[in-house]
């Protein structure tokens, strides 16, 4: 059974003091995140020089990530397409009460082809990593239906909020933020702003 990731394979992550977070600098990001996966991933390829890799983003708020991610897989990773198996299985998790305890989070299978996660490399693509509740519960589901690996990455790593009892970190991290309410590039606030761009602090006043 693959154990849970404790530390990042990727280079340090960049660190936000002030928003917003520009495009540029958002797909300068994705593109060496996308390539140091690959790049990971191309130490054990199949026997027939194949990758199999099911990408699972966490909707809503990791769909433009994970878009863009996808993208640049072939772009800058120097592998063909034909050769990268790479089904997509969305999840939706939804948490529920102030305990950071990963049976405060239910997640929804529903979406996705369980055949595409036994024996798969498996990379869970999230928006934040703030409580750390969400992706403890991804990864307690995910291990019981024995992936051959299994990665999170993450765009914004709002370290502040990181409870003491979570275990889990990132593989792949964009950037890391101080403690805001943020919008845009997939996440909104209350419905709102998701079309963004870029990722700014929300327009709407928060008490």
């Amino acid at each position: 059974m693959p154990q849970p990731a404790t530390e990042m394979t990727t280079r340090e992550p960049d660190h936000i003091d002030q928003f917003p977070i520009t495009e540029d600098s958002i797909r300068n990001r994705v593109c060496e995140i996308g390539r140091q996966i690959i790049e990971d991933l191309q130490k054990d390829p199949n026997a027939d020089g194949t990758i199999d890799l099911t990408v699972m983003p966490v909707l809503s708020g990791a769909f433009m990530f994970t878009a863009d991610l996808v993208r640049h897989f072939h772009t800058v990773g120097g592998l063909h397409p034909h050769k990268l198996i790479c089904p997509i299985e969305p999840l939706i998790a939804r948490s529920y009460g102030e305990k950071i305890v990963a049976s405060s989070v239910e997640v929804d299978w529903r979406m996705v082809d369980e055949k595409n996660i036994r024996d798969k490399h498996v990379l869970v693509v999230d928006d934040i990593f703030d409580s750390g509740r969400t992706l403890m519960a991804i990864r307690e589901q995910l291990l019981t239906r024995k992936p051959k690996s299994l990665k999170f990455a993450i765009l914004l790593d709002k370290i502040c909020g990181r409870s003491p009892d979570v275990d889990i970190r990132p593989d792949y991290t964009a950037f890391t933020i101080p403690d805001a309410w943020v919008v845009g590039y997939g996440m909104d606030d209350g419905g709102l702003y998701r079309h963004f761009p870029y990722v700014d602090v929300t327009p709407r006043p928060h008490p």
